[in-house]
């Protein structure tokens, strides 16, 4: 129900907002890769994260890939990202 209610409240404002869900638990590079596919869609102004733990680190992944391009793969190691 938060996520229809956050979606309700956006659109009240005038805010269109698209919701992406497809992750689990400890999501992984896969899932910030679908993320990230997702955004390339539409372009995204802001990412905002509902939920605990996964749905916060799973946001944050996508934001990342998004905003900087590439893969996670891409930035594997140290130093990657300029």
């Amino acid at each position: 129900g938060h996520v229809g209610r956050a979606v309700s409240l956006l659109a009240a404002a005038g805010v269109e907002a698209r919701v992406f869900s497809d992750f689990g638990e400890n999501p992984d590079t896969a899932a910030a890769e679908r993320g990230r596919v997702f955004c390339d869609g539409f372009g995204p102004q802001a990412i905002v994260s509902l939920g605990g733990g996964s749905s916060l680190d799973c946001g944050k992944a996508i934001n990342f890939v998004h905003s900087n391009g590439g893969h996670m793969r891409d930035y594997w190691g140290y130093g990657k990202l300029t």
